[in-house]
């Protein structure tokens, strides 16, 4: 029998766009039944279309695999599909005996894209048959990048790799089908332009399109190398159309055009310009596609803008209106809502559907060039999960804490006192550092149960502990582990469903390896792609017996290929004389990273050398900003006289640091052991504090205060999570006054707070 399967967007709680198309064949062992089948409740199918194995023709996906109309089966969650957590996939129930497994690559927000598909009976094989296929309007949606999706793809279609052999038959179908569009029947112009794009990327052309079913026989599309700049601005316009077509047109809204069908234009004026790109068929049939570019004056400054909005946090659906402001002579609008979707105007409404943190970005085009204001919207619930453990060391828990009504549960799973968190999603990870060397994910809705807990030593490469410090998180399939006591970060798979698929490849940070051999790498995040890792490199071998600091580095990775990326400083190893890629710091043993998306910059925290028995410590330490486009840093804040090395400055070592804003920051000031107070400060135009500003807030004076780091500490309300050891609890504040306005007993003291989000 055969179906053409399409699950539509919905509004459930994991929200899938999904399409399957499968042909089952008869085997002579069937297996076990699969799992009982739960209630019913609505979602229907439908027919989409697709092109075929060879990439020669567009049709629709039932034109492919053969059914008629009659053949198109409603689907219903809990009785025809539902989702398996555990092994990250989609259970469908086509037929009692024959349960079609989902294979998922890539994720955002909690979505994930299907490009694989097989038919399984409780894990032996009852068909060779794999159909490929791939949502386009979902990776838009999801904001999977374009790389990752068409090298899934090449791999798919690849005899030498097959990335899903746990899962998928050996052999290959030729009804193989790469299905370009989704939601709809009929294409739209975002989705045209990423499955054009993709069939290009994969080498296809000469693409004879079926229009019996109201395709047009040309489809056309276009890029270009960039979008804006200053003049005179010259641009690349690559034609990516669909069709037997005939003759293109190019009209650049200058007053010139071009027939040739890739075409370079210099545009001399500043100015807005539709570009335009017509093409021509056999049959007559004319199609039009346009994008805009624009070019700056550098006689002009750039807009200044500011973005208002109606709320900042909220249930989802949140729907919240904005509004931008901006000065001098304005071409266009455009906003990022931080979940794939975009739109131009002044004042658009935007709805967010899916829980989490997003990233609101408007750039403003100018006569002047580029303009650009953020805004963090806070989507969902949140729920806060803290890492706690006893002043005497001798045991660690977890606690949750309601963010709205500040309910907590306390000392949860009692564990080593070594341990930190990390938060993804609906998701929490207990990391057990040193000499414990695990990592366990638990569920925000059952957080007294661990989904899994895997090692994170390879004792042979790592010698007595690898000493876990922090998670970055690409995907729910794929994160980087930063491992302090190692030269190497793991590659990892969250979602892996055994501990033998955990670990999936390793970052080689050797090169940066001090006396000891080890870069110390501590934490790390994530940024347009790209993966920095901030190294203390410390030497532990030194004569005095305390670890002495090297210079410290950021290295920064491709997250796409895990290659490290050369950000030009051509400095060296100040230790093996090898030469580094990475951004050499001012501020000496950096412990905590955040990233601010409201500024687009990083800012990494160094303690110096801690004064203890004996030693008076260094003042070397401070907040340094990193920028990610440039690679450039500043020092932000400096903990003391770097020249003669005087502690004269009242607040000690920096041991503690959270950027709520552009404008104002908290640090820790650390004294000595159980006597650290935190201080607030502003930041000036240029981007360092004011240190007139810096402030202590009295009723945090004499505390064991600990780690303020990666950006966690403030909840989706505004509030910051203070963790004071001293009194057993996390003390929120107002950024807005500094005010204590609120105190949460956490049972063990707190050493850190993560905030996960549904």
């Amino acid at each position: 029998m055969k179906h053409c399967l399409f699950l539509k967007k919905t509004g459930i709680k994991l929200r899938l766009c999904i399409i399957v198309s499968a042909v089952i064949f008869a085997c002579s062992d069937k297996g076990d039944d699969p799992p009982q089948r739960p209630e019913r409740s609505g979602v229907t199918a439908a027919v989409v279309p697709g092109v075929n194995s060879d990439f020669t023709a567009m049709y629709r996906v039932e034109e492919i695999v053969g059914p008629t109309p009659a053949d198109v089966v409603e689907l219903y969650e809990g009785s025809d599909w539902e989702w398996d957590s555990d092994q990250c996939r989609v259970n469908l129930y086509i037929d009692h005996d024959y349960p079609l497994y989902l294979n998922l690559v890539g994720s955002a927000d909690g979505n994930y894209c299907a490009v694989s598909t097989v038919i399984r009976n409780a894990g032996d094989v009852v068909a060779a048959n794999e159909i490929t296929s791939l949502a386009v309007s979902q990776i838009l949606e999801c904001g999977l990048s374009h790389d990752i999706v068409t090298s899934t793809l090449k791999e798919q279609f690849s005899i030498e790799t097959d990335p899903f052999t746990a899962c998928l038959a050996a052999d290959r179908d030729s009804g193989l089908t790469l299905a370009m569009q989704s939601l709809e029947s009929n294409f739209t112009a975002e989705t045209l332009d990423e499955a054009v794009l993709i069939i290009h990327t994969l080498d296809r052309e000469d693409i004879d399109i079926d229009t019996s079913y109201g395709f047009p026989s040309a489809i056309p599309a276009l890029i270009c190398d960039v979008s804006y700049g200053y003049i005179p601005l010259d641009i690349a316009f690559t034609n990516l159309s669909v069709g037997k077509i005939n003759s293109y047109t190019w009209d650049f809204d200058d007053g010139l055009t071009s027939d040739d069908k890739d075409t370079a234009h210099r545009f001399e004026d500043y100015g807005s310009y539709n570009v335009s790109l017509t093409v021509a068929t056999g049959d007559g049939t004319l199609a039009f596609k346009e994008t805009s570019v624009y070019a700056f004056t550098t006689a002009i400054p750039p807009p200044s803008v500011t973005l208002t909005t109606s709320a900042d946090n909220g249930e989802v659906p949140l729907t919240v209106s904005f509004e931008a402001q901006a000065d001098g002579a304005v071409f266009d609008y455009i906003w990022d809502f931080g979940d794939s979707a975009s739109l131009t105007g002044i004042d658009p409404d935007h709805t967010f559907s899916s829980a989490g943190r997003h990233t609101v970005a408007v750039r403003v085009m100018g006569a002047g060039g580029v303009g650009i204001a953020r805004k963090v919207i806070h989507a969902g619930k949140f729920t806060a999960a803290i890492a706690t453990a006893a002043t005497d060391f001798s045991a660690g828990a977890h606690t949750i804490v309601d963010v709205d009504s500040l309910e907590v549960w306390k000392n949860i799973l009692p564990t080593t006192s070594d341990i930190t968190m990390v938060a993804h999603g609906s998701h929490f990870y207990r990391i057990e550092r040193y000499l414990h060397d695990s990592v366990a994910k638990f569920s925000i809705n059952d957080p007294e149960s661990a989904i899994w807990q895997y090692s994170a030593l390879e004792a042979t490469v790592d010698g007595a502990s690898s000493n876990p410090y922090d998670l970055v998180f690409v995907s729910d399939q794929k994160a980087y582990l930063i491992r302090y006591g190692s030269a190497r970060a793991w590659i990892v798979n969250p979602s892996a469903t055994d501990e033998t698929s955990f670990k999936t490849g390793e970052l080689d940070l050797s090169v940066y390896g001090d006396q000891d051999g080890i870069p110390e790498m501590a934490q790390g995040v994530l940024v347009d792609g790209r993966l920095y890792i901030v190294m203390q490199r410390m030497d532990r071998t030194h004569s005095s017996g305390i670890w002495q600091p090297n210079r410290a580095y950021v290295a920064v990775f491709d997250t796409d290929s895990d290659t490290e990326i050369d950000t030009g400083y051509g400095t060296v190893n100040d230790v093996t004389g090898e030469t580094l890629k990475g951004i050499p710091l001012e501020i000496e043993n950096p412990i905590s990273m955040q990233f601010l998306p409201e500024n687009h910059t990083i800012y990494v925290q160094g303690v110096g050398t801690y004064p203890m028995t004996g030693y008076s410590g260094k003042d070397t330490g401070g907040i340094e900003a990193v920028e990610p486009e440039s690679y450039t840093t500043l020092l932000v804040l400096d903990d003391g006289e770097r020249a003669n090395d005087e502690d004269e400055l009242p607040w000690g070592n920096i041991s503690g640091m959270v950027m709520v804003s552009p404008q104002k920051g908290y640090f820790v000031g650390y004294v000595g052991w159980n006597d650290n107070s935190l201080y607030a400060f502003r930041l000036n135009d240029a981007g360092r504090a004011d240190t007139g500003s810096i402030t202590a807030l009295d009723y945090l004076s004499g505390k064991n205060i600990t780690v303020m780091e990666a950006g966690v500490s403030l909840d989706n309300k505004g509030r910051l999570w203070v963790c004071n050891r001293t009194d057993n609890g996390i003390v929120l504040i107002d950024p807005e006054t500094d005010a204590e306005i609120g105190f949460v007993e956490t049972g063990l003291p707190p050493l850190k707070t993560v905030f996960c989000f549904q």
